[in-house]
């Protein structure tokens, strides 16, 4: 398989709300089928195929009924919000927009309206929220790469890059900056699951590595996410290989810490609600084995 190629350099910024972006870590740039999976080498043929999510298998048990009646809300708000941009004559994008999710609904209100209300979501500021968590983790990634220093990072991301920066000092983590966004493979249940790992930190301590993720949804997400974060990690923490940096080959996982995952959430509405979650990983091994059998 050809190597992938890599992010090139030069000014990037978020789709919509337009906040500014790091340069673009020196990764393989993946490719994925129809249903999001990565479709890389098989290690043992060499042949390239689909592999699910890690994500997605985390997510397979989840109670949606509250996430999908407030993502309806969010949804209703935008087109409202787009109606109401549409009165004026001069708006040629909201006018053009809203014409176009009548017709879409007209004609049977298909799967095609879907594409259209993230759009929507979009051009009403629905993704400001989510843009800007994004951001946080791509300048939290880049500093602990190397790749930028604190005074380079914009001043309205410092607040949450502080935090972050504070909590591994207290905890006495350092971000190894090779592990630093890494895809790893986890063939050890039914099914195999491919993700990438936000960090593996080291122990100044133990000397030992331990997996590490960030989060920046909004705080009050915690209480919803006790087991898929788990799940999640579980199935990056018991992976045995590791995609290369040279976007050809596997390697093995490096020896890590296989009794607990180091979660570090920065709410995107609240950086000094900061907190390092150490979570047990031990229970997830069962949620992510019912999640796969839930697949199949």
């Amino acid at each position: 398989m050809a190597v992938e190629p890599f992010a090139g350099p030069g000014p990037r910024e978020t789709h919509w709300a337009k906040y500014p972006l790091p340069p673009m870590l020196p990764r393989p740039v993946h490719k994925h089928n129809q249903h999001g999976h990565y479709v890389l080498p098989d290690p043992i043929t060499g042949l390239p195929i689909g592999f699910v999510r890690a994500t997605t298998a985390a997510k397979t048990l989840d109670d949606t009924y509250n996430l999908s009646r407030w993502s309806t809300r969010q949804q209703v708000a935008s087109v409202l919000r787009l109606a109401d941009a549409a009165t004026d004559p001069a708006n040629e994008v909201a006018r053009k927009m809203f014409a176009d999710l009548c017709d879409r609904i007209a004609k049977g209100n298909g799967p095609n309206v879907n594409e259209l209300l993230d759009e929507i979501d979009g051009f009403a500021g629905g993704k400001n929220s989510a843009e800007f968590g994004d951001a946080v983790h791509e300048w939290c990634a880049a500093l602990d790469a190397s790749m930028v220093t604190v005074d380079q990072v914009p001043d309205l991301f410092k607040p949450w890059v502080t935090a972050y920066q504070g909590i591994l000092a207290r905890a006495g983590l350092i971000a190894v900056a090779q592990y630093v966004e890494r895809t790893v493979m986890n063939d050890s249940g039914i099914e195999r699951v491919v993700g990438t790992l936000d960090r593996l930190f080291l122990c100044v301590a133990t000397g030992e590595l331990y997996l590490g993720d960030l989060k920046t949804s909004k705080s009050d997400n915690v209480k919803y996410s006790w087991m898929t974060w788990p799940t999640q990690l579980v199935g990056y923490a018991r992976a045995r290989l590791m995609w290369g940096l040279d976007g050809a080959t596997w390697e093995p996982m490096p020896p890590i810490n296989q009794d607990v995952g180091l979660l570090i959430h920065l709410p995107s509405d609240a950086p000094k609600q900061a907190k390092l979650l150490a979570l047990n990983l031990a229970p997830a091994d069962a949620y992510m084995a019912t999640s796969l059998g839930a697949r199949h």
